[in-house]
């Protein structure tokens, strides 16, 4: 700063005031480092311009779960995307992270595709998902899908009216409950 004009030597100093003014009160909130799918901004168009099944607007929402694996809380949009934040133990250790991506049902089934993901060292493969759709009712949405090993999981998700997660308050964007 020693060789810069007076004029630049303000702005600088404004600057720098405002910049941490603004980080201070939370203005600007750095997100977390994401993982995503090159590709994303491509399908997350392609799929926000289907329209949504009857089917599918019955599951819109938040909605929490668990099964032997992994225990989560997802938000699915009226655009076809999802939120989802989850904890997970493996091999003794217990994994937190977030995924967003896409969702809906078809004649094969319930599917999902990760399209950004908190775990930088698993990217997302824009691969769709598929998943057994056992029952949907108001409050509750069942399937089942077939493990690497052959195993049927088992998933039952729950309607929540709140998420009780506190990986929102890091990994959500505008939908934070």
């Amino acid at each position: 700063m020693a060789l810069m004009n007076p004029k630049m030597k303000t702005l600088v100093v404004i600057a720098l005031s405002l910049s941490f003014a603004f980080t201070l009160f939370g203005i600007f909130k750095r997100s977390p480092r994401m993982s995503v799918h090159p590709d994303a901004a491509a399908i997350f168009a392609e799929r926000e311009a289907k329209p949504l099944t009857l089917q599918e607007e019955s599951i819109l929402g938040k909605w929490a779960a668990q099964n032997s694996e992994i225990n989560w809380e997802i938000l699915r949009l009226g655009d076809g995307s999802y939120e989802l934040v989850y904890r997970e133990e493996y091999e003794g250790e217990i994994y937190n992270g977030y995924v967003r991506g896409i969702w809906g049902i078809d004649e094969e089934g319930y599917y999902y595709a990760d399209l950004e993901s908190s775990d930088l060292e698993w990217p997302p493969e824009g691969i769709s998902y598929y998943e057994e759709v056992v029952s949907i009712s108001e409050n509750e949405f069942r399937t089942v899908s077939v493990q690497e090993d052959g195993e049927e999981l088992e998933s039952n998700e729950l309607k929540v009216t709140e998420f009780k997660m506190d990986l929102w308050n890091v990994y959500g964007r505008q939908n934070k409950p």
